[in-house]
C-alpha cells in the first residue's frame, strides 16, 4: 500500500517507482491511492496495532494466565510486566520509518536521513530510560542496535553528499568531496559498528541457549560446554548462580534508578507523592 505513494519525477511527470508507466495522482492512480491505499494504511498500519494495544490493556490483569498467553503471549513475552505493550511501540517505530522513506522522498535522501537520525536518537533515549525487556542483555542489544543504525545512517550521509572531483557536476566552491582515506575510515566505522552488534547478538544468543540446553538436555550440555567433565559441574553451577544473582541485583538497581528519576520529575513539577513520608 505504501508503494502507491512511492513516486519520483521522470521526464517532468511523477511516476510510480514500481511501475514507471503509471503517472501518480492522475486517472485511476488518484482513486487507488486516496480511496483504497490510504484507508488501508490507516486501518492496517495504524488501526491494528492500536486495537492490539486496547486488547492487551484490557487483559493486563490476566497476562500470566494460560488463556492470555495462548492468545497474546507472543506480543509481550520477554518484556517487563509494566512494559507489556512495548511491542506496539516497535510496530509504530517501523511504520514511521516507512512513512519517512515513502512520503518524504521528494524532500531528498539527506533530509530523510537527518529526520531518521533524530527519530532514532529519541527512541534510543526512550529505550535507555524505560529498559522494557525483562533481561538486561536484551536491553543492551536493543541499545547497540539503535546506536548501530544511527552510526550507519550518519556515516552514510557523507557518502550520499560526496561528489568526486572528477565528476562533471563538481563545483570547488560548493561541492563536498572526500578523499579515498576518508571514505575508507567511514566505511570501516560502519563495518566495525555492525560487526560489534552481530557479535554481541551471537554471544547473548549462545548464553541464552546455554541455559536452555542445561535445563532440557543436561547430557548434551555436559559434552558441549564442559567437555564431558562432570567434575566441572559444581564450579559451573556456582558461576551460573553468581551470574543470576548479579543480574538480579543490576535489574533491581535499574528499577530503583528509574523510580528515583520518576519521583524527582514529580516533585520538580510540584506534584506530591502520597507516600512521601517514606523519603523523610
Amino acid at each position: 500500500m505504501f508503494d502507491m505513494f512511492n513516486c519520483k519525477e521522470y521526464d517532468g511527470y511523477n511516476r510510480m517507482e514500481k511501475d514507471l508507466q503509471i503517472v501518480c495522482y492522475e486517472g485511476p492512480h488518484y482513486y487507488f491511492a486516496y480511496f483504497l491505499a490510504l484507508p488501508c494504511i490507516f486501518l492496517w498500519s495504524l488501526g491494528i496495532p492500536f486495537l492490539i494495544y486496547t486488547l492487551l490493556s484490557k487483559e493486563k490483569e490476566q497476562l500470566k494466565t494460560e488463556a492470555c498467553l495462548t492468545k497474546f503471549g507472543f506480543l509481550y513475552t520477554g518484556y517487563k510486566p509494566n512494559r507489556f505493550t512495548w511491542e506496539i511501540f516497535i510496530m509504530y517505530r517501523k511504520i514511521i520509518c516507512l512513512v519517512i522513506a515513502i512520503f518524504l522522498s521528494r524532500a531528498g535522501i539527506i533530509v530523510q536521513a537527518l529526520i531518521l537520525i533524530l527519530f532514532m536518537i529519541f527512541f534510543t533515549g526512550l529505550n535507555a530510560t524505560l529498559r522494557p525487556y525483562n533481561e538486561r542483555a536484551l536491553n543492551e542489544i536493543e541499545d547497540v542496535s539503535l546506536y548501530t543504525q544511527i552510526v550507519t545512517i550518519y556515516c552514510g550521509l557523507f557518502f550520499i553528499s560526496n561528489i568526486p572531483d572528477t565528476d562533471p557536476s563538481y563545483d570547488p566552491t560548493s561541492s563536498f568531496s572526500m578523499s579515498e582515506d576518508t571514505e575508507a575510515v567511514l566505511f570501516s566505522v560502519i563495518i566495525v559498528s555492525n560487526i560489534v552488534f552481530i557479535v554481541m547478538w551471537i554471544v547473548s544468543f549462545v548464553i541464552a541457549m546455554k541455559s536452555k540446553i542445561k535445563d532440557g538436555w543436561p547430557r548434551t550440555y555436559l559434552y558441549c560446554f564442559l567437555c564431558g567433565r562432570k567434575d566441572k559441574e559444581p564450579v559451573d553451577d556456582e558461576i551460573i548462580a553468581n551470574n543470576a544473582k548479579r543480574e538480579t541485583i543490576i535489574e533491581k538497581i535499574e528499577d530503583i534508578e528509574f523510580f528515583i528519576g520518576h519521583m524527582k520529575s514529580l516533585y520538580s513539577k510540584q506534584i506530591a507523592y502520597e507516600g512521601h513520608e517514606k523519603f523523610i
